[in-house]
């Protein structure tokens, strides 16, 4: 069937061919077109040469047309599929093949500013910080929605890079224009945790309550320990304001508020720290906050007298010993001191307790208690090995030579 179309339609052809020319020498026939004092003349043959040659034309244009606009949805399909690519590698952590779909499918890809965030966070990734910022900058000069995103990812390149200041300064220009993002908020946060800017965190406080932090969080005792090691000015005063802004939940934290107390007797006057701590300390029991409250500049009679009085609602641990001896000390009560600190030791053998009733045994003139003591919690702190010990202590080269020249009785 083949073979006879390849030899039929040549003929066919061939033969029309023939036709045509003998019909043009028989009659060529004649064709005038007048417009105005204009007028072409032809023959019929030409003129139907000139309209077939204007048919053909207009076929191949629209077919051009077709064509091109076939070709916009096939790179638009190109884009969509790469994106679609870089997307998965990208979730899979295969990075350098997100990287290639990513780039490759840029300038085809229905969101371009999806390529160009995920193009950035890749090139975070591999600590290309200036690729970060190229790629973000880009984003926003084309996508001026995407300012909140770009914005967070150059904050997080800078960060991570531990460009802390510069970090600072995208974070401040995102919080102009998003002060109640809760992801700008947090940031700062973490920025300025960095940058043990602890008035900064102080000041930071009742935004990210409202950002939903609402929880005791680990920074807040840090801050709390930098407050007491470099104080500012006012700190007692400010300390007890950012108190007062904390949820509940933030407030009855065991720790968030041993830190808190410690911090109010080391930056606020003494009659302040005692009534914040015999507050705290009869709305919930935490022994190590009686270490604090014996610590205290106020009259220890008083504090004595409020401390024995807890003994008898709670229970004995060896931090509440070790209070009730300091505060016998500091009454010179030794006697009730010693005994406080040694009941202690029975319940807990504390390195405080150890060390705090060594010193008074050796102001009592119990020397040898007390050094005894003192190398058991060597012992104990360094973990030295057992090893065999003279029984006795060994004589000097110097008591040997005394006994040799010593007279002897006959």
């Amino acid at each position: 069937m083949n073979v006879l179309r390849l030899i039929l339609w040549p003929l066919i052809i061939l033969a029309l061919g023939g036709l045509l020319g003998y019909l043009m020498r028989q009659d060529p026939g004649y064709l005038l077109l007048a417009w105005g004092d204009h007028a072409v003349e032809m023959s019929i043959w030409v003129a139907l040469a000139i309209v077939g040659l204007a048919l053909l034309g207009l076929v191949f244009l629209r077919s051009l047309l077709r064509g091109l606009g076939r070709l916009r949805p096939n790179r638009h399909a190109r884009g969509v599929q790469k994106l679609e690519k870089g997307i998965q590698a990208f979730l899979e952590l295969r990075l350098p093949k997100a990287k290639r779909n990513l780039t490759r499918g840029e300038a085809d890809s229905p969101l371009p500013w999806v390529n160009q965030l995920l193009l950035a966070r890749i090139a975070q990734a591999e600590k290309d910080y200036p690729t970060v910022a190229a790629w973000l900058d880009k984003a926003t000069q084309e996508h001026p929605h995407m300012e909140l995103a770009s914005g967070l990812l150059l904050v997080l390149s800078a960060y991570e890079s531990r460009q802390l200041d510069l970090a600072l300064a995208h974070a401040k220009r995102l919080e102009q224009n998003h002060p109640s993002n809760p992801f700008v908020i947090r940031l700062l946060r973490d920025i300025h945790v960095r940058l043990e800017d602890w008035q900064s965190l102080m000041d930071l406080q009742p935004r990210l309550i409202k950002a939903g932090r609402r929880k005791p969080e680990d920074w807040q005792c840090k801050m709390l320990s930098g407050l007491i090691k470099s104080p500012p000015a006012n700190a007692g005063q400010k300390l007890q304001k950012w108190w007062k802004q904390l949820t509940s939940e933030q407030q009855t934290d065991p720790e968030l508020r041993y830190w808190y107390l410690r911090g109010l007797v080391a930056l606020e006057k003494p009659h302040v720290a005692q009534l914040a701590l015999e507050q705290a300390l009869n709305k919930e029991w935490d022994s190590r906050l009686l270490t604090l409250y014996s610590r205290l500049g106020t009259p220890a009679r008083e504090r004595l007298r409020q401390a024995e009085s807890w003994l008898q609602k709670q229970p004995r641990d060896a931090l509440f010993m070790l209070a009730l001896g300091r505060l016998c000390l500091q009454e010179g009560l030794w006697g009730k001191s010693q005994d406080y600190f040694k009941e202690g030791l029975r319940l807990e053998s504390l390195p405080e307790l150890q060390l705090e009733l060594a010193r008074l045994e050796a102001a009592l003139g119990l020397g040898e208690e007390s050094q005894n003591r003192l190398a058991r919690l060597s012992e104990e702190i360094l973990q030295l090995p057992a090893l065999p010990l003279p029984e006795k202590p060994a004589k000097t080269a110097y008591e040997k030579q005394q006994e040799l020249a010593a007279p002897t009785d006959h």
